[in-house]
């Protein structure tokens, strides 16, 4: 959902991999390294309409420390929301790192709309210029363009993806005209 641009990490990376702003618009680094503020952009908007903030960012990344996930790995003490505007991380020992792993696609921030009351997803609430319009597991999403997106309108208004595993299969769609 973060490649298909419906929801976001606090983090992005450049083609490079060079780290660079998504949810957070910046962040700052304490100079023993070990605290990491992020401040998150102050306009955005999950579809829903609620605003984006620190604590939905929290929630969602507390679930991403889970092991043996990526982000389980970094030596984080604590992730807490300073204020409504701000995350703030904690670490044990110095990770120059840590936005990159912020980026990882299972650090996405999803609405607090988007979990059940067992905690569990039920829907795919974002914040990325596209929401999801229609989900069939595993194989196919319908995406259109957020009006309430706070960077710029997409292209595209409407996609369509299907999945589709055995590469003959790809390629036969696309031979036929089915598929882009």
């Amino acid at each position: 959902f973060t490649r298909l641009q419906i929801a976001e990490t606090l983090t992005d990376a450049a083609d490079d991999g060079t780290p660079r702003p998504g949810l957070a618009r910046g962040w700052t680094v304490s100079a023993d390294g070990l605290t990491w503020r992020f401040s998150l952009r102050p306009a955005a908007r999950f579809h829903d309409g609620s605003p984006v903030d620190a604590a939905a960012v929290v929630r969602c990344l507390q679930a991403a420390r889970t092991p043996p996930s990526l982000l389980s790995q970094a030596p984080i003490e604590a992730i807490d929301a300073e204020d409504a505007a701000t995350v703030r991380i904690r670490l044990a020992r110095p990770h120059g790192g840590l936005p990159a792993l912020l980026a990882h696609s299972s650090t996405l921030v999803l609405a607090p709309a988007s979990f059940g009351p067992d905690g569990g997803v039920r829907a795919i609430v974002g914040s990325g210029p596209y929401r999801v319009l229609a989900l069939a597991p595993p194989q196919a999403v319908e995406a259109g363009a957020f009006e309430g997106y706070d960077g710029p309108r997409p292209a595209i208004e409407r996609v369509r993806y299907l999945a589709a595993g055995r590469a003959e299969t790809r390629a036969l769609m696309a031979q036929a005209g089915q598929a882009d």
